[in-house]
């Protein structure tokens, strides 16, 4: 949950998977998503609009607007980040990863770069709407330059205007048009002249994720420790008291990722568990009743007994059965919530390699267990893949190289390619007679793939037919025992000596997977979703034809033969193909 705003009092929060509307009287929901109009069910960010319509921003592709009976796409120039809305009916949006920004007035798009004067924030764009019509500009995320747009110009703010810092991320903004930043120094107000440091960081757990002011003047904000993986819930500071509120208060979780206050002083606090509202006296939750883990779907997998495992990157992960769903999250041992992949053996047991923590987790069906550092797992802080062996061992990608785990210890190999360290894996593949394959990512050198057979390594590269710069993102092998490999310049085919690329492949695949009549169903970064039958590709579904976000990471073929993908937004179904 990224971001909330009240409308005719009733709650809209964007989310992962799509908005969700909250009517607080009944405690009953809606959420919406691309089957009613969304761009993506990716909703990064909402804005109500002076004239009462709803804005969602996205993290990937587009912007909607809601004008209270359905939801439409609005076509912009590259800005997909909804950021504020101002009193002369503008709507203003950035791209999130460049230094642009628009504005939307009177049905077209005016567009600002740093050449125009707009700050340079080399970050996700936040801004606030001030008292007086002007628009206050700045980063949400680490640290960049302060701007104000007038209406006419715009002002880039430093320490010689009155800052802590030449580089701050902008936090709120108070009814009387005050600033609140944070910087290194801790939170700071400031008034557009002259900075006061009101918290210092020595009195702050983690990072700021999120604040507000209450219409009596309370600062809340929210803080999150990325190091510990531990949010502290939310706390409110006025006249130098200050007090915490935590899930022994009422909140659904800790970890509070947005807050909003209506004009009556009501707050809201959306975190990754559900919502809850404090109106000055207790707290009242919302949750929904989400079957999957929520954040980017990052990997699909079918177990020996026919159950479905979807891997999240932020909501832990799910396992869909015939009894129906069951979510699994650090409460219940997981070892962190943002998992990039997963696998699961022939025994059953499931593996999760996580994002930044650097440890793989282990469920049997009853106990959680979970491997780092001490257990000879020396990662880099990211494991980018798992693969369960035919002899029940498990291998694991990681940034630092490829390790083994026996059952008893973990062993990492760094292979090498005429020197060159082969040591972020970001793929691997074991057959049937236990050859291990990795494939792997070098920003300088390119990516290369490597097998291990008889205790060496065989490194094959641009020599070999793979073409330079790759990122070998998957590898997967076929019933006949063809290896194929996922990159950034498409699909692969291994002839047993050398790499071919596939006629007319998409590019950037992320995942593989095959059919019963032997087809294959392709993930990928930018052209969703598509299938090969050895020859031709047959079927290609985009953002807009079902699919719940742009960015598709995974693909599986359950027993039944539906076709499952997930990616941004979540996962989606596919019951039939048009080319069966």
């Amino acid at each position: 949950m990224s971001a909330l705003t009240v409308r005719e009092g009733i709650l809209w929060a964007a989310t992962s998977g799509g908005v969700v509307a909250w009517d607080p009287g009944s405690r009953q929901y809606k959420k919406y998503t691309v089957l009613d109009g969304l761009a993506t069910n990716s909703v990064g960010s909402i804005v109500l609009s002076s004239d009462n319509e709803l804005w969602a921003g996205s993290w990937e592709n587009g912007i909607s607007r809601f004008d209270g009976e359905q939801w439409r796409q609005v076509e912009s120039p590259g800005l997909d980040i909804v950021l504020a809305a101002t009193t002369d009916g503008s709507i203003w949006a950035s791209d999130g990863y460049e230094d642009l920004a628009g504005q939307y007035k009177d049905g077209s798009w005016r567009t600002f770069t740093t050449d125009d004067g707009l700050p340079s924030t080399e970050d996700i764009l936040k801004a606030f709407a001030a008292p007086d019509g002007s628009l206050w500009v700045g980063t949400s995320w680490g640290a960049g330059q302060l701007g104000r747009y007038d209406g006419g110009s715009w002002r880039t703010y430093s320490t010689a205007d009155g800052l802590p810092n030449d580089a701050v991320t902008i936090l709120a903004i108070s009814h009387d048009g005050t600033l609140w930043l944070s910087d290194e120094s801790g939170i700071s107000r400031f008034d557009g002249s002259r900075s006061t440091l009101v918290i210092p960081a020595s009195d702050l757990q983690g990072m700021v994720i999120d604040a507000a002011i209450a219409p009596d003047g309370a600062l809340w904000f929210a803080t999150y420790d990325w190091g510990s993986r531990t949010g502290y819930g939310v706390q409110r500071v006025v006249d130098h008291m200050r007090t915490s509120f935590s899930v022994y208060d009422g909140l659904p979780s800790n970890r509070v990722t947005a807050i909003h206050i209506e004009s009556d002083g009501t707050v809201w606090v959306g975190t990754d568990g559900g919502v809850a509202q404090y109106t000055g006296e207790s707290w009242r939750a919302y949750t929904t009743d989400d079957q999957i883990a929520g954040g980017e779907i990052r990997s699909i997998d079918v177990a020996p007994d026919g159950a479905i495992w979807f891997t999240s990157l932020g909501g832990g992960v799910s396992r869909l059965d015939e009894a129906g769903w069951q979510t699994y999250t650090e409460q219940d041992g997981l070892a962190d919530n943002l998992l990039w992949d997963g696998t699961i053996a022939a025994d059953g047991t499931a593996w999760f390699g996580t994002w930044t923590s650097g440890m793989v987790s282990e469920f049997d069906g009853h106990v959680w267990n979970s491997y780092g550092t001490s257990d000879g797992l020396n990662t880099g802080g990211y494991v980018w893949t798992v693969a369960a062996a035919p002899d029940g061992s498990v291998w694991a990608g990681t940034d630092s190289g490829v390790a083994h785990f026996d059952g008893q210890v973990w062993q990492m190999y760094k292979p090498t390619d005429d020197g060159i360290v082969l040591d972020d894996v970001r793929s691997i593949v074991i057959s049937r007679d236990e050859t291990v394959w990795i494939g792997t990512y070098d920003y300088e050198q390119g990516g290369r793939v490597a097998r291990l057979d008889d205790g060496s390594w065989r490194v094959y590269g641009q020599d070999d037919g793979l073409t330079e710069g790759e990122a070998v993102m998957v590898l997967s092998i076929a019933s006949d025992g063809t290896v194929f490999a996922g990159a950034y310049a498409g699909l692969f085919k291994f002839s047993g000596s050398t790499w071919e690329l596939v006629s007319e492949s998409p590019g950037y695949v992320n995942d593989i997977a095959f059919a019963s009549d032997g087809s294959m169903w392709i993930a990928t970064e930018f052209d969703g979703v598509s299938r090969y039958d050895g020859s031709t590709w047959q079927e290609n579904y985009r953002l807009g034809e079902g699919l719940p976000g742009f960015r598709m990471q995974s693909v599986a073929i359950a027993p039944d033969g539906a076709v499952w993908f997930g990616g941004s937004g979540g996962a989606a179904r596919l019951t039939s193909s048009a080319n069966p």
